[in-house]
């Protein structure tokens, strides 16, 4: 019988086996069925906060938050950018708000794909306005204080400088003013109109005999009560509300706003001038207002809706180099920087021309001289003076020589 030699090639029965494990690990490796892992279906939104064409930055930021439905977005107060990373599929509107859950806007559906990044910006102009001012506390600017709002707590905080900004809805409010102890230290009240700025000046600024100064935390309007012009302590605010287009019915007629000034208490009267002093932005100094078709030159301002002053062009206390008009009056009430509109081409009216200079080197005098309301109508009664006269020569001439 021949010698047994081992077989070189390995029984059949391994050959298979190991042909059914090289099988089943490039079916488990290719991860191509559906049953073979859980895959779910994902993407991404993303946008920017805006109001008046601007990114919602810094302190109107402070307390921002952006939803959609559950979800919370992350959202950057520097650039005014919100994030919603490896969301569900569908259907999504971005809403945005301010603590505590005030609904300050929302944009417009969105659909979210798988594996993609949808953008839905959001705009708040038409639904919201802005609100700024100073808090301080003992004369000096007010650090983390709180400041809520009554009708629906709306929070905000001011900066080391006093300084707060926030987003509300249109409406009327009355803010506290509380320390990092909560403890209430005053209340001031404002408006707010929806894409306009409301400056305002908390009622714990108090000026008394010996005169002072108020302004906004803009600049907008600075108020100088000079020693003497009270008897008394009298406690002083201002609301600014930047308007552009906003219109109001003057004595002189249609005319267009560009800010709107209410100094309290209305109706306090003064012993001497205060003087007031409005500014307005022209950044690119091409003399006509940021954000409204007005000429700097025809600026004017109106007391409850009647013109106290002339012309820029014609006030020496308007510099349209710095942008500002400076005036007196002897009592508080509303105030406007207006132009007149010229309602038949919807454009800006010039007042006819007045003597330049008339003020004496002086700021206007306001409520003390009606100077501007009266050339109107010694102009107007020269005017029918005039034609009374030409009626009445003719009149005698065919009485004289008749025909």
């Amino acid at each position: 019988m021949p010698a047994c030699t081992p077989s070189l090639l390995p029984p059949v029965r391994h050959i298979i086996t190991a042909v059914l494990i090289a099988l089943v690990a490039v079916l488990v490796g290719s991860g191509n069925g559906p049953s073979d892992a859980a895959d779910f279906q994902a993407g991404n939104l993303q946008g920017t906060v805006y109001w008046n064409g601007a990114p919602v930055t810094g302190l109107t930021a402070w307390g921002m938050y952006v939803t959609a439905g559950s979800l919370g977005a992350s959202f950057d107060g520097s650039t005014g950018f919100y994030t919603m990373q490896d969301i569900a599929v569908g259907t999504y509107t971005p809403q945005v708000g301010i603590c505590c859950s005030v609904q300050l806007g929302q944009g417009v559906p969105t659909v979210v794909s798988a594996g993609a990044t949808a953008t839905a910006d959001v705009d708040l102009t038409s639904t919201a306005g802005r609100v700024t001012g100073v808090i301080t506390v003992n004369g000096v600017p007010f650090q983390a204080s709180s400041i809520y709002t009554s009708s629906n707590h709306a929070f905000a905080a001011s900066d080391s400088n006093g300084n707060f900004a926030f987003l509300l809805p249109p409406g009327s409010y009355t803010a506290e003013v509380r320390s990092a102890i909560s403890s209430l230290l005053g209340t001031f009240t404002f408006s707010v109109t929806a894409g306009q700025t409301t400056t305002v000046f908390p009622a714990s600024h108090t000026i008394g005999p010996g005169g002072g100064a108020v302004q906004t935390a803009d600049g907008s309007v600075h108020i100088t009560i000079p020693p003497g012009a009270l008897d008394h302590e009298v406690t002083i605010g201002v609301t600014a509300t930047t308007s552009p287009g906003l219109e109001l019915t003057t004595n002189l007629g249609q005319a267009v706003g560009v800010m709107a000034v209410v100094i309290e208490p209305e109706g306090q009267t003064f012993s001497m001038p205060v003087t007031a002093v409005f500014a307005w932005n022209d950044d690119d100094n091409d003399g006509t207002v940021d954000g409204a078709s007005i000429k700097e030159e025809d600026l004017f301002i109106t007391k409850d809706n009647v013109a106290i002053t002339d012309r820029c062009r014609f006030e020496v206390g308007c510099d349209t180099n710095a942008n500002t008009f400076t005036f007196t009056v002897t009592s508080f009430s509303e105030f406007v920087l207006a132009a007149l509109k010229n309602t038949a081409v919807g454009g800006i009216a010039e007042l006819p021309d007045t003597a330049e200079g008339s003020n004496d080197g002086a700021a206007s005098t306001a409520d003390s001289s009606d100077a501007f309301p009266r050339t109107y109508a010694v102009v107007a009664g020269g005017i029918v003076a005039a034609a009374l006269a030409a009626t009445a020569g003719g009149w005698y001439a065919r009485r004289r020589w008749p025909s």
